[in-house]
């Protein structure tokens, strides 16, 4: 079963393009920054990080913090304060620069019970919650041992993009699995290898096998496959970071004869496959190679794309969307060398819709980046997913999001795989349809 005819446009066009609290911001000099908060469809920041083991009637200290990215227009100064709630508050202040910034926002005060906090984030005239839980009082150290086969940490999950002189982001992540034999908090710090150092600190809330995330922190120096060590008590294994050049990522490729099959709703009887032909197009003096899906009964176009460094483009028919007349746009679907919260839009276009003269372009959000996303019961590690919605301008009167209308979609994209896995979403924002890999071969 497919999804209403407008989210089979939306998503021919994403996969062809594919307690409350307040906060208060003050001007520090004569020039304020301005910008904006990503916020996932909760309402939560996008991204965040919490640092920090936050314990009922234990005072914060420096390791209790807050991290998110903000989308600066305008750089200047920046003072965030949160109102205090459940007895501790969050604090940030200093100056940003156009551009993605990230802001730490640092805890002070006693948390007094346990329990989840969300604190009311606001930049400009945007907003956004960051969830922070408190543990119970007395809630003491963990004991667990790390789980390896010989000295490899079992079943290690590096995320995130390794390159020689570039910095690590929160992106930066290694899952490695533990075996729980003492429920409480943890703190780890791995040896520093290759300039890189990776750190956790939380709570292990149950007993047996779990997972615990480690952050890398430093810059790479060398292209090379890192071999990292990780201790915690009298157990200790390594895991592997291949440090390699962004240049040869390939989020979705385009080589002829290529091909990936999608079951609808999971159900593997009801698929549809993509291939990329040998026929190409021409545009704007730019070369798309074109793509076709069929469920085995028809064939039929299923988008014109073409890659050019850590960007990838497609060839729209603008006029199918909104508009009477018939426009060719060049849309940038997915970027691989950007953070998550990372946001762009691609050109306006203007035609009419029944006379009425109206605008149309289309959004892009980065909400993960190179994260392990499990699809069909496969994990795919470096897997960057990305929502997209439409605005409209009708008549000169600004832009305005039109998911209310359209819905939209989320794509992911794995790297060296290309799009795993679609998910639909009615106006409302309930999901109506996925499309999930389940076989591929790139060539």
């Amino acid at each position: 079963m497919r999804f209403n005819k407008i989210c089979i446009l939306l998503s021919s066009v994403l996969i062809a393009v594919f307690s409350c609290t307040k906060e208060k911001s003050y001007e520090l000099d004569k020039t304020a920054a301005r910008g904006s908060l990503q916020s996932d469809i909760d309402g939560t920041c996008l991204p965040k990080n919490v640092y920090g083991n936050f314990i009922a009637a234990e005072a914060v200290n420096s390791t209790n913090y807050i991290e998110l990215q903000v989308s600066v227009i305008t750089g200047g100064s920046y003072f965030i304060s949160t109102d205090t709630l459940n007895g501790y508050y969050f604090r940030g202040t200093g100056n940003f620069s156009a551009g993605t910034n990230t802001i730490k926002l640092t805890a002070a005060g006693t948390p007094v019970a346990a329990g989840t906090n969300n604190f009311l984030i606001t930049f400009d005239s945007t907003f956004c919650y960051v969830p922070v839980t408190v543990l119970p009082a007395g809630t003491g150290q963990a004991v667990f041992t790390l789980q390896g086969s010989g000295s490899s940490c079992m079943d290690a999950v590096v995320n995130g993009t390794y390159a020689p002189g570039v910095a690590l982001t929160a992106d930066n992540k290694v899952n490695i699995k533990v075996d729980v034999t003492a429920i409480g908090t943890y703190s780890i710090t791995t040896t520093a290898v290759n300039g890189m150092t990776f750190t956790g600190i939380g709570v292990l809330t149950a007993t047996g096998s779990q997972v615990i995330t480690l952050t890398g922190t430093g810059t790479p120096s060398n292209a090379e496959t890192s071999v990292v060590s990780v201790s915690a008590g009298n157990s200790s294994c390594t895991f592997s970071v291949p440090v390699e050049d962004p240049s040869t990522f390939n989020y979705f490729p385009t080589t002829v004869n290529s091909n990936w099959t999608y079951a609808i709703d999971g159900d593997v009887n009801d698929t549809v496959r993509h291939y990329v032909s040998t026929e190409t197009a021409s545009f704007g003096g730019n070369v798309y190679n074109v793509f076709y899906q069929t469920d085995g009964n028809t064939t039929d176009t299923a988008g014109i794309f073409r890659k050019s460094g850590n960007e990838y483009h497609s060839l729209v028919d603008v006029g199918a969307l909104l508009l009477d007349n018939p426009l060719s746009g060049d849309f940038t679907f997915l970027k691989d060398n950007v953070t998550s919260g990372t946001n762009w839009t691609s050109d306006a276009f203007a035609g009419t819709v029944g006379g009425v003269p109206v605008s149309i372009r289309a959004k892009f959000l980065i909400t993960k980046k190179d994260e392990s996303v499990t699809v069909n019961g496969t994990v795919y590690p470096n897997t960057i997913a990305v929502k997209n919605t439409f605005e409209v301008n009708l008549s000169g009167a600004g832009w305005t999001d039109y998911s209310a209308f359209t819905g939209y979609t989320i794509t992911y994209y794995s790297r060296n795989i290309g799009l795993i896995r679609t998910e639909y979403y009615d106006p409302t924002g309930a999901l109506q349809q996925t499309d999930d890999l389940i076989k591929y071969q790139v060539l």
